[in-house]
């Protein structure tokens, strides 16, 4: 038996899925959007034209392996059916600021021929990334980031409760749904504690440009909670750096070290690089101040470093670490602190308005 040779996930425009999802086109990825290597987008339609999105999982993908295609192939559907009980989880738990899986299932687009299956996922569709909903060209508006980022707090708080992290906090896997704000999408690199997979045996699970120091140099603990947890709360704080700066926090400290220090080349302690990281994150963060009000700047500029501090053991609020209980990580008071950042910065901007 050979491996196959066409590419089934390209083929479905046409196809009618399980439980009567039609497949109307493909998704054309934005110009900002990563990821999707083992993954095709399509729009999909019910019998009463609600739409929706899929995710294909391309099996042919293997065919570009170094492994054996066989056990790569085996490989994607294991990392399919993962999300896929994650995100039915995340859905029964009613997490409204995760993006609600509609339907799954397989299909052989070649009926009787199991290289043609495709698994795949159905899920309510968004109007876009934030990419396509903060308007950069035009200036930053702090009030809409602050929004978007207390949102996207309050789908990590839903998933930390159910002890599941993302790793893979970035701008294009935070949702906009019109009329409802931001909801966290793609599980695709989430890792459930107590319940591994094989991207949990990776040295980082998400992308590079976003991923905390500890895991692109691989100092890293192995507690579950420290790694995942940690690694989320960094990313998050790099959105909030993003959405006020365009700048990817990881990635700007890279170009800025030294080339000896940086992570492809260095092979020193942690403690060597600390202060290195340090001067350069402090740096980068306080770029935010020119788009902030100044009347929730410092706050903005102290929660992103605390967020974003790269040593995992001072990273978080304060005062979770302080209680020496339970998760340092934990993100409820950053929750409550962007509400009322965001309703400062609405308060800032209608006092402008009303003082032209």
């Amino acid at each position: 038996m050979t491996a196959p040779v066409q590419n089934f996930a390209d083929q479905l425009v046409g196809q009618t899925l399980n439980n009567g999802w039609h497949v109307v086109r493909r998704v054309v990825r934005g110009e900002n959007a990563t990821g999707g290597a083992f993954s095709k987008p399509y729009a999909v339609t019910d019998r009463h034209g609600r739409e929706a999105f899929c995710k294909a999982f391309d099996l042919t993908a293997a065919r570009h392996s170094t492994n054996e295609v066989f056990r790569e192939m085996e490989r994607i559907l294991r990392a399919y059916r993962y999300e896929r009980d994650l995100v039915q989880r995340c859905a029964s738990k009613k997490m409204d600021r995760v993006v609600t899986v509609w339907d799954s299932g397989e299909i052989e687009v070649e009926p009787g021929n199991p290289f043609s299956l495709v698994p795949y996922l159905v899920f309510e569709m968004a109007s876009g990334d934030v990419h396509a909903h903060l308007d950069f060209s035009a200036g930053i508006d702090a009030a809409l980031s602050m929004k978007t980022l207390h949102e996207v707090s309050v789908a990590l708080v839903q998933l930390h409760e159910q002890s599941i992290a993302h790793q893979d906090i970035k701008p294009s896997n935070v949702m906009v749904f019109e009329g409802f704000g931001a909801k966290l999408g793609d599980l695709g690199r989430a890792s459930a504690e107590g319940s591994p997979i094989d991207h949990d045996l990776s040295r980082w699970a998400g992308d590079a440009k976003y991923t905390p120091p500890e895991l692109l140099y691989g100092w890293g603990s192995n507690d579950w909670g420290e790694r995942r947890l940690g690694c989320d709360a960094y990313m998050f704080g790099s959105l909030g750096l993003f959405l006020l700066t365009r700048l990817c926090l990881a990635a700007e400290i890279q170009a800025r070290l030294p080339e000896e220090l940086r992570w492809t080349n260095f092979r020193g302690s942690s403690a060597d690089l600390l202060p290195f990281l340090r001067t350069a994150t402090n740096e980068i963060v306080l770029k935010v101040e020119p788009h902030l009000p100044l009347e929730i700047r410092s706050q903005v500029v102290q929660m992103i470093r605390e967020l974003c501090d790269p040593d995992p053991n001072l990273r978080g609020h304060p005062a979770e670490r302080r209680h020496k209980r339970g998760n340092p990580f934990e993100l409820r008071r950053y929750t409550t602190l962007l509400d009322l950042l965001r309703r400062k910065a609405e308060a800032a901007v209608l006092r402008a308005r009303t003082s032209r």
